[in-house]
């Protein structure tokens, strides 16, 4: 993979940076709905120079939304499972997941001195989860983010160059173009999908199909502060080994699958999540007690973050808000790895 860099500074988040707007005199406090968490105020800013009006939308006005059409609406079937009907989370949704995971601050990971940490986001769509978490996670120096889609992951990389554009002095973006990638080749594959289209309205690079986002930490004097933190957003099925590497699941601190797996695919994706060292913690859609199709027993247990802090609970349901399921959310699972993963 050629690199496509995103560089921002450290003083950009401030530790000063509150959790939520600053009220008027008299008004009620705004009470979120119990899938929601509140969002620093500076990421929400960030999620927005990068996403505009994107951010926050439900229903099917997403970019991701109308960005890659899947056959199987109008011919029940003919996708053969890979259907790319599609939601993510809200950013209020995100911060609970990421809160249950343990990766805010003053979760789990700092306790456990798991600083430094690497995020697999595995079927990123446009890529908001995966930036919001490299944002409001520090505990993290790695994110990496994958998807499948073409026009999605344009509308990712487009995000991201828009953010660069928009904060010359915190980010720096570099963009190489894989050799052999013909504009005309292009055109072609890009022809019709509404996806495409958006992102070249956003000022996507051309070449989409092997770029990958890297994001460093610079310190505001032009060095680096410490070891650099990196997101990376990559193209290509996580299934496959030259995509997400075994190294990179044996050495994943948390790992967020928010898709709906085909059937068939479930025991291939278990097999890659089995990779996880122990300590990995996973948010997935799927409830691993009902639905795991291994012979060899998952090392995965239920766990999640508690509400008061530094507490742990051997509980995995939760609910998230979502696009499709913004005031009750939608039910997603929480599990960590205990003892040795698969050989």
């Amino acid at each position: 993979l050629k690199p496509f860099w995103l560089a921002r500074s450290t003083s950009m988040l401030r530790p000063a940076m509150t959790a939520a707007s600053p009220r008027s005199p008299g008004q009620r406090p705004r009470t979120l709905a119990p899938c929601s968490d509140p969002v620093p105020e500076g990421v929400l800013q960030v999620l927005r120079e990068a996403y505009g009006e994107d951010v926050g939308r439900v229903g099917s006005g997403t970019l991701g939304h109308g960005a890659d059409g899947c056959v199987c609406r109008s011919a029940p079937g003919t996708c053969s499972g890979a259907c790319f009907a599609y939601g993510e989370l809200l950013p209020t949704g995100c911060a609970r997941a990421l809160r249950r995971l343990g990766l805010t601050a003053g979760g789990s990971a700092e306790e456990d001195g798991r600083s430094g940490g690497t995020l697999l986001e595995l079927g990123m769509g446009t890529g908001k989860v995966a930036l919001q978490a490299f944002l409001q996670c520090t505990s993290l120096s790695r994110v990496i983010a994958v998807e499948l889609s073409r026009p999605r992951f344009a509308v990712a990389v487009a995000s991201l160059r828009r953010l660069a554009t928009a904060r010359p002095r915190d980010f720096e973006l570099e963009v190489e173009k894989e050799e052999g990638e013909g504009e005309e080749e292009e055109e072609e594959r890009e022809g019709g999908a509404p996806g495409c289209a958006v992102a070249r309205r956003l000022g996507a690079p051309r070449s989409l199909d092997h770029a990958a986002c890297r994001c460093r930490f610079r310190a505001p004097t032009g060095g680096v502060a410490g070891p650099p933190r990196v997101l990376e957003l990559r193209r290509g099925d996580f299934l496959l080994e030259d995509v997400v590497g075994d190294a990179e699941f044996r050495e994943a601190d948390a790992i967020m699958l928010q898709l709906c797996l085909p059937q068939d695919a479930l025991a291939r994706v278990q097999r890659r999540i089995s990779l996880a060292p122990h300590g990995c913690r996973l948010f997935t859609l799927s409830d691993l007690r009902t639905k795991w199709r291994l012979s060899k027993p998952s090392h995965f247990c239920p766990w999640r973050q508690g509400d008061e802090p530094g507490v742990q609970e051997a509980e995995c349901e939760d609910r998230y808000a979502t696009t499709w399921a913004a005031t009750y959310g939608m039910t997603f699972h929480t599990f960590r790895a205990a003892g040795r993963p698969a050989a």
